[in-house]
């Protein structure tokens, strides 16, 4: 999204994506421990295509769980998680994994496949879900102008800078146009210089319809500075808390229960 005009990306976005449900979950609790990882209680919400959903958290909160939990990897204690319509729940293991293709994931901890070089990385998932390798290796050579990375490094994941790394993981996530982004604290370790530009890939990703949930570490405040997300979630233990910016002609996306 770009960070100069908030107001013109949001309607940009708009009158580009068409309103559809990407993510909706319903009367949702999940979690007990709030100070170690990101708990919800008696939870609604909907997330369309274009959507941005921001999430603050305390460094000790633990995300690996919770964004599981999205992709339908890990059950909810109540409550019903829908992508793209389909109860995770009800769907058969092959019907999942063809779902979860459609979903990008920057993990927050180690994402990587030690015994593969960082380009095999960046490809085995989609080459796992069939993906055509022709327009990803286009897409592929895309991101990596974007971020002005030169090649993809064939290095394996050890081998190379935590920063330059984590740019590799946007990339990954970032293919076969998602219709879903779930960021973990996305900005850690990585240079304020690239947060411009990371801001912008977002945008572009959204404005050709992906929904983004955004979970933030320490860059929140210069993050909302920027953009204007549709929902604004506080699971630190002491705040928890949703607010959702409803725009003209919006229904209310998000019900108020305990979060």
């Amino acid at each position: 999204m770009s960070d100069t005009n908030t107001s013109e990306t949001n309607d940009d976005a708009e009158t580009r994506v068409p309103r559809r449900q990407v993510l909706e979950l319903r009367d949702v609790t999940f979690g007990n421990r709030p100070e170690t990882s990101l708990c919800l209680q008696h939870t609604s919400m909907v997330v369309h295509r274009g959507d941005l959903v921001m999430i603050r958290t305390n460094a000790s909160q633990s995300t690996r769980r919770f964004a599981s939990m999205l992709q339908g990897l890990v059950p909810p204690s109540t409550g019903q998680v829908l992508f793209n319509g389909r109860d995770w729940a009800k769907q058969h293991s092959r019907t999942q994994f063809t779902m979860r293709s459609r979903i990008g994931r920057v993990f927050d901890e180690q994402g990587w496949v030690a015994n593969l070089n960082v380009r095999e990385n960046l490809l085995v998932a989609k080459q796992h879900q069939g993906a055509d390798m022709q327009m990803i290796e286009q897409e592929l050579v895309f991101w990596t102008d974007w971020f002005q990375l030169g090649n993809i490094t064939r290095k394996r994941p050890a081998s190379v800078g935590a920063p330059r790394l984590q740019i590799h993981q946007w990339i990954r996530a970032y293919l076969g146009r998602p219709a879903l982004l779930i960021l973990e604290r996305p900005m850690r370790t990585v240079s304020s210089k690239v947060f411009k530009n990371f801001l912008a890939s977002i945008h572009h990703l959204r404005t050709r319809g992906a929904a983004v949930i955004w979970i933030a570490g320490s860059t929140l405040g210069d993050a909302l500075d920027t953009v204007s997300p549709q929902m604004f979630l506080d699971l630190r233990p002491e705040k928890r808390s949703i607010k959702s910016q409803l725009r003209p002609g919006d229904k209310k996306n998000v019900k108020r229960g305990q979060t």
